[in-house]
């Protein structure tokens, strides 16, 4: 059996996906399926025609008290004439479920977004999948295009020339890993004099000055540790290590993480920072004692707004209204308060940043005993044209935003009245709607824009392996070891427990004796060029 493992970012972080029996095949690439150019979007809006009403089992992350998630389900089924009978389960019960229901054969019709570690692959070839790439040429044309405009897309979820599940997708230039930014409060700067720093020796005593102004304060933090690393890995170039080598031992590794104990130890990075909890982060960056911190658009959008005193609908609407200054005057506004700090490198080295996640494995995938399974097809697939995209992250034209005349669309308020008459729509705005948003493009860009450094950075590639079960298994048991170790030193290294210079030798010691060599080795010779 040949498994294959795509290894994004990190190579702490892997995500192994089942894969087929029989010898290695060179996966088919986005050649062998329809032209993007030539797809006929037949589904890209909801039929027209009225089809007998049927009904699927929808498993979910998520809770039955989740009204707004509830409605947009019920909104989407009955747009195709279907009935979605939904169940709801936490996050963290949902894997143990999945599994069981593949063991029993008791597996509902759909999943959607199904949680990372699910060995989606091995289920397909195992006949508890649905295989799709037939089903899609005719029944789910706009996600073959998005599919085939997505670079490695198909290579990644392909084996056995088919493939079991319809990933998350994002252009390039909307994965949110590289629309990540460090984050700073403007507004704490200016009042200060301080300009934003453009090195890292001038990042440091910035820092300094706000500790010293802010004695209270923990001047950059971060609601993950992961999120605090990706900010000092990309200053000094971690991910720019050739993909030959394991980058958390390289010279660039060992120059941030010196640089990181550095703060640490002067308390300008947040000495509560490998615990803290999202709720005591947000305290601290509203109560004024955080000024610094890497995240996605998202965040920036959220915290910025609130910390601008801006509504987000508002903001929302002007900057897709047509209207120059409306856009401009709130933008003005938003970013006198919060703004991307420009990318700062180490010296002699350059700023990267990881494989940009255009390829999201919390698909959508559907039971190989479904019924009728062109319906459900049919049905994702408005999710990737251009109006389900926006029913997927807005809400439904006429009601969430309007299209004027001039093609522009506008994100548009409810008023109470019609709250009163359609609570149905009016939970679908206000709701949270990522879990339907299944396709991330530049048609729906907004204020989001603002928030995206222009300056140029190097990409790490995605790497994807094919190895066969025993080499499978044995990269487990390395990658597992040698992890746990790699992570034992860094937090000492962080935290000054043990100084970076003098245990750094020994670390690279322990993780060769862990099978760091061998490990490494099975990557490159297993590695799809």
């Amino acid at each position: 059996m040949i498994r294959k493992l795509s290894l994004v970012g990190v190579p702490a972080v892997l995500l192994f996906v089942a894969a087929c029996s029989g010898s290695p095949t060179k996966n088919s690439d986005s050649s062998s399926s329809p032209a993007a150019g030539n797809s006929s979007p037949a589904a890209s809006t909801a039929p027209s025609t009225p089809k007998e009403r049927i009904a699927y089992t929808v498993w979910v992350e998520g809770t039955e008290s989740d009204a707004s998630l509830a409605l947009a389900f019920k909104k989407l089924g009955d747009k195709f004439n279907l009935d979605l009978k939904m169940v709801y389960t936490p996050l963290t019960d949902l894997p143990t479920k999945i599994n069981l229901a593949a063991s029993t054969g008791d597996f509902p019709d759909i999943i959607f977004k199904i949680p990372n570690g699910i060995d989606t692959k091995k289920m397909g070839v195992q006949g508890i999948l649905l295989p799709l790439k037939e089903l899609s040429k005719k029944y789910a044309p706009n996600f073959l295009k998005a599919l085939n405009e997505t670079t490695d897309a198909e290579k990644v979820i392909t084996v056995q020339n088919d493939f079991y599940q319809m990933p998350v997708l994002a252009e390039k230039g909307m994965a949110n890993n590289n629309r990540n930014g460090t984050i700073y409060r403007k507004d704490i700067l200016d009042k200060n004099g301080i300009k934003s720093p453009t090195t890292t020796e001038e990042f440091y005593n910035v820092l300094k000055q706000l500790k010293q102004l802010y004695p209270d304060s923990a001047p950059i933090s971060n609601r993950t540790p992961g999120l605090a690393k990706s900010t000092f890995f990309s200053v000094f170039g971690v991910y720019s290590t050739p993909v030959e080598q394991y980058i958390l031992a390289s010279d660039a590794y060992k120059e941030s993480i010196a640089y990181m104990a550095k703060l640490y130890k002067e308390k300008l990075l947040d000495n509560e920072f490998l615990t803290i909890t999202q709720q005591q982060f947000n305290e601290k960056v509203y109560a004024n004692k955080v000024f610094f911190f890497y995240d996605n658009e998202q965040t920036y959008e959220q915290m910025g707004t609130q910390l601008a005193g801006i509504n987000t609908q508002e903001l929302t609407q002007a900057m897709a209204d047509s209207d120059p200054k409306k856009k401009e005057d709130l933008s003005k506004k938003l970013l006198s308060v919060v703004d991307v700090m420009p990318n700062i490198q180490a010296p002699g080295r350059e700023f990267s940043k990881g494989s940009p996640d255009l390829v999201n494995l919390r698909g959508v995938v559907f039971s190989k005993k479904i019924k009728n399974p062109e319906r459900a097809l049919e049905m994702v697939d408005y999710l990737f044209s251009k109006e389900g995209s926006r029913f997927g992250a807005l809400g439904d034209e006429g009601v969430a935003y309007t299209i004027g005349s001039d093609g522009k669309l506008r994100v548009r308020n409810m008023t109470d009245e019609e709250k009163k008459k359609n609570p149905l729509a009016a939970a679908l705005q206000l709701g949270s709607r990522r879990t339907l948003e299944v396709y991330r493009d530049t048609r729906l860009v907004g204020y989001r824009e603002t928030t995206v450094n222009g300056a140029s950075f190097k990409e790490r590639p995605m790497e994807i392996y094919e190895m066969n079960d025993e080499q499978t298994q044995r990269y487990a048991v390395l990658n597992a070891q040698i992890t746990k170790k790699q992570q034992e030193y860094e937090s000492k290294f962080i935290t000054g427990a043990l100084e970076v210079e003098k245990g750094w030798n020994d670390y690279i010691n322990d993780l060769k004796k862990l099978g760091l060599d061998e490990m490494l080795k099975l990557q490159n010779d297993t590695r799809v060029k």
